[in-house]
């Protein structure tokens, strides 16, 4: 929560969230959402940790733990923004005192709580949502839209796995591309993958679903995704899909990456 500079650390109890604890954190000098290479502000949105560096192999300014955040992610590639190197991290053991905005766009706590994490901070699993400010509600609130996004994602899921390419399309907003593909390109492609016909089940494990972007209304899922195909073993990969309602209220998918 940047409007406070809180960390609150959420834990899974019988299906839903509780609070675990909060954290004083310091975020960028220039404050937050980051648009460009050395703005020295904390990007907005959800990204998930990518690995746990050496931290006896950098400066102490970086203190005993550091993990780097995937930044930028295909929502921020979309929207233009650039930079790179946005890591959570401890602070210098000699200056236990740090201001609010005090790092060049990272995430800072102090040495003694980013330890106290431990096991917490599981690269590859654990997200990191950076907001303007949370907005509490209560959890009804939030059922309808995790409802349509759920359902959304199962019509790609069933489009598919039955190779329905007007099914499989309509999932996606129609400037969508990918690879640096034109998006005529990218949906030509798609179309004669669909039509080879070689996939024989799609399954989705391990959902999440989160608000990625409070501005524009923009959700991630993220889930690990089975195929199994007429020929070999099953594909299994962690797949990101962003979604935003189109002027129908539709959800469609207009970025998308792998982990």
């Amino acid at each position: 929560d940047a409007s406070t500079s809180t960390a609150w650390q959420f834990e899974r109890v019988d299906g839903g969230w509780r609070i675990a604890d909060a954290y004083y954190v310091s975020l960028g000098s220039a404050g937050i959402n980051k648009r460009r290479r050395g703005d020295q502000r904390t990007p907005l949105g959800v990204y998930w940790i990518v690995e746990e560096l050496d931290s006896l192999a950098l400066p102490d300014r970086y203190g005993i733990r550091v993990f780097p955040l995937d930044y930028p992610n295909a929502l921020d590639r979309r929207q233009g923004r650039t930079g790179d190197g946005i890591w959570l991290h401890g602070i210098d053991p000699d200056n236990n005192i740090r201001p609010p905005r005090d790092t060049d766009g990272c995430i800072a706590l102090v040495n003694d709580r980013i330890l106290s994490l431990g096991s917490v901070l599981v690269p590859g699993q654990t997200p990191v949502i950076v907001t303007r400010e949370l907005d509490w509600r209560e959890p009804t609130s939030a059922s309808s839209t995790l409802v349509d996004l759920t359902g959304s994602l199962l019509e790609w899921r069933d489009a598919l796995q039955s190779q329905d390419a007007d099914a499989y399309f309509a999932r996606f907003a129609p400037n969508y591309t990918r690879f640096g593909l034109s998006p005529e390109q990218w949906r030509s492609g798609r179309a004669r993958a669909l039509a080879a016909g070689h996939v024989t089940r799609v399954g989705i494990e391990g959902l999440s679903v989160l608000r990625a972007d409070d501005a524009e209304e923009t959700f991630v899922t993220r889930f690990e995704q089975i195929v199994e195909r007429r020929k070999g073993s099953p594909v299994r990969i962690i797949r990101r899909f962003y979604w935003r309602r189109n002027a129908d209220g539709q959800f469609q998918i207009i970025a998308e990456q792998n982990g």
